[in-house]
């Protein structure tokens, strides 16, 4: 007679109204019930034992934005209604697939982009060679989170590069090309393998140097003093 949660069989505990996932104990590959829009921090720790999730279109992606709400899966699916994208949330995660009707995402290989292509929002972290599709534009936040890839050049048309891009990365070397205007000021944070960011613009092009990164200005190499 509780006021404030449910439980489905034994496995499974909701909001009364069924709309928050707070705790599920399913193992192998999941399907989560339809009318669930958020899932809580912790819902889903169960040591490993769940291997994909198939979430309902009533998903929206709320309460995902934070930090490593998703399991180590082999495979998860976002559906249509997903509009709240935040790579912390979803690094432990092997493949992403997004469905062909959502908005505001797409999955493309083992990226996820704005629907546009101009955003980057995601990339697997285990894959080691990283080509950043030529349409993006920016950067989103924790884009590379725990990436394994050890070399990372930007495209060309990178305008923006937003927090904590690198964290606990593998990457030492970062490439920015002519275009970049706009650098958070914590893009590098804990981006510890990071030694050598050659920048193709003149020092005073772009301020704010040097963004976070444990090795300060001694690993910054802009266009005009090589």
């Amino acid at each position: 007679n509780n006021k404030y949660f449910k439980k489905k069989k034994k496995n499974k505990l909701y909001s009364i109204d069924g709309k928050l996932l707070y705790k599920l104990f399913d193992t192998g590959n999941v399907t989560i019930k339809d009318g669930v829009e958020g899932i809580v921090r912790g819902a889903l720790t169960n040591s490993g034992a769940i291997k994909g999730i198939t979430l309902p279109e009533s998903f929206t992606g709320y309460s995902t934005n934070t930090w490593g709400i998703f399991p180590t899966l082999d495979y998860l699916y976002l559906p249509k209604n997903v509009k709240h994208f935040t790579a912390a949330s979803y690094f432990r995660v092997k493949k992403i697939e997004v469905s062909n009707e959502n908005p505001n995402f797409k999955s493309v290989d083992e990226y996820i982009l704005s629907k546009d292509g101009s955003a980057l929002y995601w990339v697997a972290k285990e894959k080691t060679e990283i080509e950043v599709p030529s349409t993006v534009k920016e950067i989103k936040d924790w884009a590379f989170y725990y990436s394994k890839a050890q070399k990372l050049t930007l495209p060309k048309n990178i305008e923006k590069i937003g927090a904590y891009i690198l964290n606990s990365s593998s990457v030492k070397e970062l490439e920015i090309q002519s275009k970049i205007k706009t650098i958070n000021s914590h893009a590098f944070s804990s981006a510890r393998s990071l030694t050598k960011i050659t920048i193709d613009k003149n020092e005073n092009e772009v301020t704010g140097s040097p963004w976070g990164n444990p090795y300060g200005d001694r690993a910054v190499f802009w266009k005009d003093s090589e």
